[in-house]
């Protein structure tokens, strides 16, 4: 510091033109080189070493944007982790419903004069996540209406923000796993907004609740994107948790950023370290450097995904691509087509699934895995590539392989138990012992005997739902 005191003011002219110079010769390299060679050298913040460059009236085309894109991935990251934790509920159902809700549950146990359990936690899961969407209204400022408390028999649930939702929830308790949301009605499953809710207890008469907001549904959402569902119809009966995005996206325009022109060099420095997300949300023309270097994430026979991803990014609708992604990999099973190992986390790196997305995502994934070890239940000289797969959109959604020999006869590869609600997916030893029967078993100590039993698909002779009230009760 004194050395630069005792300087005149010629030798301080000099030595700021020389950092001028350095700081044009520096702003020219690549970024990588910029990063590694100099800025680590310096070992300073990015944005102080900015300052510097625009002290020094020195435009980085490199720097900037790039500090521009770290701005909107540290928003992002900080968006997920707000929409995660307004996402969970922990509830104590006697303390946390308001006086209203609590009477609406009294009134409906007299309503339907229920003495079975089962049913009242129905009810008390079906209330509570009411409560929690009329909290959550509440907590982020925006109108709510209950219908329920204007009609118990009102086809919707509520208004939220002028949008009529109904609210659906799954029951699970301890080891038992809530299915996939079901809506029976034909005109419903079109026209309705809803928002799934998961809820889960240790067991049956806990007080304690754990609740998750998967978040909201809504068929117009679909209406200008350009893209086609195969497998996962908007217009399904079922919805897994993939059809359901983030109530923060729904109801707030949680990513507005100032599109930007990237350089090419900005781009694939960032892609080779960062998640492509910031990229997605701020780039104003999704074609060009970024479909290419998406290219050079994804391989050949995955371009179809680009096209997906580069018509979400258009249309600002992002969110949707956990429903696509799903989609795309039922078709790839079903065609028995391979799939590259990192595609998922590439495309993770692109949107951020919520848990329940990722669990069933990694399901199809397990499912890739086995398909070379599948044989035919009544032909085991048959593998997968002697067998179509046949995918069943149903209340639980299944997967089989088709005997070429007897089309009626299917081997089930990926399945829901209807006694637990788990995922199944194909091992041999799995496979039923009935003559008659291909589908998966699996073990459950009996709540009543303590004995473990032998549970198969409902309809199975041996296994099934009858023979074990006609047998195993």
């Amino acid at each position: 510091m004194s050395l630069w005191k005792d300087k005149n003011s010629q030798e301080k002219k000099e030595c700021k033109e020389r950092r001028r110079k350095f700081l044009l010769a520096v702003a020219d390299k690549p970024l990588k080189i910029q990063i590694d060679k100099y800025f680590g050298v310096i070992g300073r913040e990015f944005e102080a070493i900015n300052k510097e460059f625009e002290a020094y009236k020195v435009e980085n085309s490199k720097l900037s944007p790039f500090l521009h894109l770290k701005s909107i991935d540290a928003k992002i990251e900080k968006n997920i982790e707000s929409t995660v934790e307004s996402s969970q509920y922990y509830v104590v159902f006697d303390e946390s419903l308001s006086k209203n809700k609590k009477k609406q549950y009294k009134d409906a146990l007299v309503r339907n004069e229920l003495d079975n359990w089962y049913e009242k936690l129905k009810i008390r899961f079906y209330i509570t996540t009411e409560w929690i969407m009329e909290d959550w209204a509440n907590k982020n400022n925006l109108d709510y209406v209950d219908y329920n408390e204007i009609s118990p028999f009102s086809p919707q649930d509520c208004k939220l923000d002028g949008v009529d939702i109904d609210v659906k929830t799954t029951v699970s308790i301890g080891s038992y796993h809530g299915l996939p949301y079901f809506t029976r009605n034909n005109q419903v499953v079109k026209d309705e907004v809803q928002v799934a809710i998961t809820s889960s207890v240790p067991k049956s008469d806990d007080k304690y609740s754990h609740h998750f907001i998967l978040g909201i549904f809504d068929s117009s959402k679909y209406e200008l994107i350009n893209l086609d569902l195969n497998f996962l119809s908007i217009d399904s009966h079922l919805k897994n948790p993939c059809y359901f995005h983030p109530l923060q996206d729904y109801f707030f325009s949680s990513y507005q950023y100032e599109d930007m022109d990237y350089d090419k060099d900005v781009i694939e420095y960032w892609l080779q370290s960062k998640n492509i997300t910031a990229i997605a949300y701020s780039i104003s023309n999704p074609l060009g450097y970024f479909e290419n270097a998406l290219k050079s994430k994804i391989g050949e026979v995955h371009h179809g995904l680009i096209t997906i991803v580069l018509e979400l990014i258009s249309k600002k609708s992002l969110y949707l691509l956990p429903h696509y992604f799903a989609d795309y990999l039922i078709q790839k099973i079903q065609k028995k087509e391979n799939i590259e190992i990192n595609l998922k986390d590439t495309i993770f790196s692109i949107y951020k699934p919520n848990e329940h997305q990722e669990v069933y995502i990694d399901n199809l994934f397990k499912l890739f895995e086995i398909l070379p070890k599948v044989r035919c239940k009544w032909h085991p000289e048959e593998g997968i590539r002697d067998m179509e797969i046949k995918f069943i959109d149903g209340h639980i959604p299944t997967f089989q392989a088709v005997c070429s020999q007897d089309p009626e006869k299917q081997t089930t590869i990926y399945t829901y138990s209807w006694k637990t609600g788990q995922t199944l997916i194909y091992s041999s030893e799995f496979i039923c012992s009935s003559p008659e029967c291909g589908g998966l078993t699996h073990k459950r100590k009996d709540y009543e005997s303590k004995q473990m039993k032998i549970y198969c698909k409902a309809s199975c002779n041996k296994f099934g739902r009858e023979a074990h009230k006609s047998k195993f009760s």
